[in-house]
This record gives structure tokens, C-alpha cells and sequence, in this order.
């Protein structure tokens, strides 16, 4: 475990070839684009932070993400008008554990290669995924 509380915006400049990065067990609350420049990153693990809540902008810059693990953190609102604009090469997508209550506009047209979504151990109330 670490303490991270905070990613700085200009943390990972010149890094421009990671492509697995994990920020698991942190104290990390927002994200504010810092991970936008990391444009060979495949597997993001952001699981077990204080994350409450998370923007389009936040993971702008990550086209080549395939896993996405945002277990056991505190967003209780998920909402993506349209996910394949943001992840079009998504396989995974874990949400495992978080308050999440509602997930709104969740569209997963594009998203071809998607095989996993893991929302066990949620709250949900109101559950609006479409696809064609």
C-alpha cells in the first residue's frame, strides 16, 4: 500500500511507452486528466482509491486501454454518453465493489472487442446500458 494522494498533471511527460501502469491501493480522489499523455497504456488499475467520481476528460489520450479496473472506490455515479469514443479498444471494465447507484447513457455501441464487466458487489438502483 502506498499513500498516493494526488497525480500531478505533468507526472508521467516523456513517458511515453508504459503500457501497464497500477495505482491500486492508494489514496487517489480525482484524476484531472494526469493520464492523458500515456497513449500506449493498455491496462490501467486504479483500484482501492478514494476516486469519487470521474470525468470523460480523465481518461482522454488512452485509445489503446484494453483493462480498465476501478474496483472498491467511492463513484456512485457512472456516466459515459458514449464509452467507444473514449476505450474503442476496451476488453475489460471492472466496477466491482464501488457505490456505485447509478449508471445512466452507458453506451456500448463500438465497443467490439469488450468481453468482461464486472459490477458485482454495487448498489444499483438504476442500470442504463445500450447497445445496438
Amino acid at each position: 500500500y502506498s499513500s498516493i494522494e494526488r497525480i500531478h498533471d505533468k507526472s508521467f511527460n516523456g513517458l511515453l511507452h508504459i503500457n501497464q501502469l497500477y495505482l491500486d491501493n492508494n489514496k487517489i480522489k480525482s484524476l484531472n486528466k494526469s493520464l492523458s499523455k500515456l497513449t500506449s497504456l493498455k491496462i490501467l488499475d486504479l483500484s482501492n482509491n478514494e476516486i469519487i467520481y470521474i470525468s470523460n476528460e480523465d481518461f482522454e489520450g488512452l485509445l489503446s486501454l484494453t483493462d480498465l479496473k476501478l474496483n472498491s472506490n467511492k463513484i456512485k455515479l457512472f456516466e459515459y454518453t458514449n464509452v467507444s469514443s473514449i476505450f474503442p479498444n476496451l476488453i475489460s471494465i471492472h466496477l466491482k465493489n464501488m457505490t456505485i447507484e447509478f449508471i445512466e447513457k452507458f453506451n456500448l455501441n463500438g465497443l467490439e472487442n469488450l468481453e468482461e464487466i464486472d459490477l458485482s458487489e454495487n448498489n444499483l438502483r438504476l442500470f442504463n446500458i445500450y447497445s445496438n
